[in-house]
């Protein structure tokens, strides 16, 4: 009986391996595919809520696409979330800081921006320590102007129980930075440690 029944049942446990084999390929390595809603950080050990309407992209080194075991991918540092009509809210996470403080963490991502932008004005009108959830973070607000136009970077730099380090930040011409404020202020509310793998 128990022979029979297991007979019968290879068929079917045979067809659902390649099913699932096929489903793993058509949808990709998570590199090629969106992430939307909930996104776990098993790498860094936090969660956050992508905001409805945006799409989080795989900002860390291309997978390598294996078969029949599907893809390996190095480290999950976060998501890049491009942001329509220009600019983007990132999610950078690190195994520690490696400058000495959050603070001169948030100085050095302040000093990329200027540069980055090639700012012939830099306004700064926050640089300050908080607590996000209970976590230590430190924030900045600046404006960078060049040729007229303005860019704006909030960036929040957040210690993780796990030891690790996550920056969230939104980088955006300035009207684009005020009708995404809401959906970045949503993100980082989010913002949970979770375990990791």
């Amino acid at each position: 009986m128990a022979m029979r029944l297991s007979k019968r049942l290879l068929p079917l446990v045979a067809a659902l391996c390649a099913s699932t084999t096929a489903l793993a390929a058509d949808v990709g390595c998570a590199d090629e595919r969106p992430t939307t809603g909930r996104y776990r950080n098993y790498s860094y050990g936090f969660t956050v809520v992508i905001p409805k309407g945006l799409e989080g992209w795989w900002n860390s080194a291309r997978c390598v696409p294996q078969t029949p075991d599907g893809c390996i991918c190095m480290g999950d540092h976060g998501r890049s979330l491009p942001l329509p009509g220009g600019g983007s809210i990132s999610i950078d996470a690190a195994p520690e800081v490696f400058e000495a403080t959050l603070a001169t963490a948030a100085y050095k991502d302040l000093h990329g921006f200027e540069a980055r932008t090639e700012a012939s004005e830099l306004a700064l009108q926050r640089f300050e320590p908080r607590r996000l959830r209970a976590l230590a973070s430190y924030r900045f607000i600046a404006t960078s102007v060049t040729a007229g136009a303005a860019v704006v970077r909030e960036s929040v730099h957040v210690l993780l129980p796990s030891g690790g380090y996550v920056a969230i930040s939104i980088e955006a011409p300035q009207e684009q930075y005020r009708k995404y404020h809401p959906a970045y202020t949503t993100l980082l509310g989010s913002l949970r440690p979770s375990s990791r793998r």
